[in-house]
């Protein structure tokens, strides 16, 4: 599978602009949802949700406890 494109969205949450995190939404061109169960078990650290299909990962920064 190639994928032909993606966009990305980057923002502070919703809920509290103060907060210290920052969100990623990566929207491809392209339908991956047969391969998300095989990435999600690869990776591990994440959650998948099948519907609709979507992947969803936290990580912290190195300087974070």
């Amino acid at each position: 599978m190639i994928l032909t494109g993606y966009t990305k969205r980057l923002t502070r949450p919703e809920c509290n602009h103060k907060f210290e995190s920052i969100h990623c939404i990566a929207r491809l061109h392209d339908d991956i949802s047969e391969v998300l169960p095989y990435l999600n078990a690869e990776l591990g650290g994440t959650h998948y949700f099948m519907d609709p299909s979507s992947r969803s990962a936290a990580r912290r920064s190195p300087s974070t406890p």
